[in-house]
């Protein structure tokens, strides 16, 4: 192997050799930071998609706490229409009972030979079906 000495060297082809070395280092130290940079940014795609994971399974978690409270509502509102129902039945039928009770009671008494009968007696129980 010849072993050739700087003298013998271009002057051209030391400073193109010069440039190059220049050149390797800056791209190993741009490939350094690229390479930090490319770590630091897979750390933050991990991270996001732990997050994303978690949002997703409290979106889930809280979508199921909705139909549940969905549910109940419904629940309950079917309840409400019942008791309206209800109330305006019995509403109904104290007017009916009532007004029956008025009717009856004001035929029995207008007629006279009722008066008559009734005198001394105590009088039936009402019952809103007569």
């Amino acid at each position: 192997m010849n072993v050739t000495t700087s003298s013998n060297t271009p002057v051209s082809v030391t400073q193109t050799l010069s440039a190059l070395r220049l050149t390797h280092a800056r791209l190993l130290e741009d490939h350094g930071a690229n390479l930090a940079l490319l770590r630091q940014r897979e750390a933050d795609v991990g991270e996001a998609e732990r997050r994303a994971t978690d949002l997703a399974e409290t979106v889930d978690t809280l979508e199921s706490e909705i139909n549940e409270v969905k549910k109940q509502v419904g629940r309950r509102e079917q309840r409400v229409l019942l008791a309206e129902r209800e109330a305006a039945f019995l509403q109904a039928l104290v007017v009916r009972c009532f007004d029956s009770f008025l009717v009856n009671l004001t035929l029995r008494f207008l007629t006279t030979g009722e008066l008559q009968r009734r005198k001394g007696r105590p009088g039936r129980q009402y019952n809103c079906r007569d």
